[in-house]
C-alpha cells in the first residue's frame, strides 16, 4: 500500500511541476504578463493578440465545483491529484516508521 502511495505521489509531483498556474489565480495576484502569456499559449494565439489586463480584480475570484465538470481534463486532473494525496497519506499512516525505529502497523477491524 505504501508503494502505491509513493507511486501516486510521484505522479502528482510530476503533474504539479508541469501543470501551469491558473490564469484566474495569476490575474488575482497581479501577475498580468504571465496570465496573458498563459492565455496565448492555451489558445494557440500570438502574444500580441491577447489583451493585457491592467487592473486586479476587486474581490478574489472564486471557483465553483460545477466548473470542474465543464472541462473533462480539469476534472480528471483534480481527481488524480486528490486521489494521489489521499493514497499517499494513507500509505504513510499505515506503514510509516514510528519514532525510535520501531515499525508501526495499524490493522483496522
Amino acid at each position: 500500500m505504501a508503494m502505491l502511495g509513493i507511486c501516486v505521489t510521484l505522479a502528482g509531483c510530476l503533474a504539479w511541476a508541469f501543470v501551469p498556474e491558473s490564469v484566474r489565480w495569476l490575474a488575482a495576484k497581479g501577475r498580468f504578463a504571465e496570465a496573458r502569456a498563459e492565455v496565448a499559449k492555451q489558445l494557440g494565439m500570438p502574444l500580441q493578440s491577447v489583451p493585457l489586463p491592467t487592473v486586479a480584480p476587486v474581490t478574489q475570484p472564486r471557483g465553483k465545483l460545477s466548473e470542474l465538470f465543464e472541462q473533462p481534463r480539469m476534472f480528471f486532473e483534480t481527481i488524480f491529484i486528490w486521489g494521489g494525496a489521499a493514497t499517499a497519506a494513507y500509505g504513510v499512516y499505515l506503514w510509516g516508521r514510528a519514532p525510535g525505529g520501531n515499525s508501526r502497523k495499524l490493522f483496522l477491524c
